[in-house]
């Protein structure tokens, strides 16, 4: 493939990757309980699928689930903590989901971010959904979330200010 070629699918593969972030994002704000958490992941599905597509790559729902799990679940604890945190606090009325919808949001787009741009990352250098190894995406994952979490921030500050 050329570099403006190249270069192209890389910025398709970029629009999806923010695009699903927000809508990551979204999903976090719904006010219901572990549903949340349940639409986070079927948009990193579905934003998989669609780098699949944008790399010319086959897709297998259960394969790409079972990686984004393993993914969040094990590259980043925390990550995974405050999420199932802020969800369950949406069962408590008033001041639980106010601070469920302040902390799921932000998690729910910085780890979709970092999901993409780790799949993105691994079809770029060749990798198919066959030859992704999770434990090796993982300092990848570490480093494109807490990326995507500084540049909140800032953002965040802005907005309240």
């Amino acid at each position: 493939m050329d570099e403006h070629v190249e270069s192209l699918v890389r910025d398709v593969a970029d629009q999806v990757i923010r695009r699903h972030a927000v809508y990551g994002a979204l999903g976090g704000l719904l006010p219901l309980p572990t549903f949340d958490v349940a639409v986070i992941i079927g948009v990193q599905i579905k934003m998989v699928a669609d780098l699949c597509e944008v790399y010319g790559q086959s897709f297998s729902k259960q394969v790409v689930k079972a990686y984004i799990v393993a993914l969040i679940g094990g590259g980043l604890p925390v990550s995974s903590v405050s999420v199932a945190i802020g969800s369950a606090l949406k069962f408590i009325p008033g001041i639980g989901s106010l601070v469920g919808i302040l902390v799921v949001p932000g998690v729910a787009a910085a780890s979709t971010w970092a999901v993409g741009k780790v799949f993105a990352w691994h079809f770029e250098q060749g990798g198919t959904l066959q030859t992704f190894d999770v434990d090796a995406a993982r300092p990848r994952f570490q480093r494109e979330f807490a990326k995507a979490r500084e540049r909140a921030q800032p953002a965040a500050g802005a907005a309240t200010a």
